[in-house]
């Protein structure tokens, strides 16, 4: 995607929070986890801190 259709660092940080968003009402809508125990954090656009270096195109999910 990032080939394809060049985007910077704020087009990139603006999709990463409406996927979230998006995954969070799903869950919320599909009855599986109250919308108090989910919380959305600023989304991380580098492998920077990911233990794995995996791409930082993907969702993490934390249970705590």
């Amino acid at each position: 995607m990032i080939v394809n259709a060049p985007m910077g660092e704020n087009e990139l940080k603006a999709l990463a929070e409406r996927r979230a968003l998006l995954v969070k009402r799903h869950l919320e809508e599909q009855g599986k986890v109250a919308n108090g125990r989910m919380f959305l954090v600023a989304p991380k656009l580098t492998a920077e801190g990911i233990k794995d270096k995996g791409k930082p195109s993907r969702v993490d999910f934390t249970l705590k």
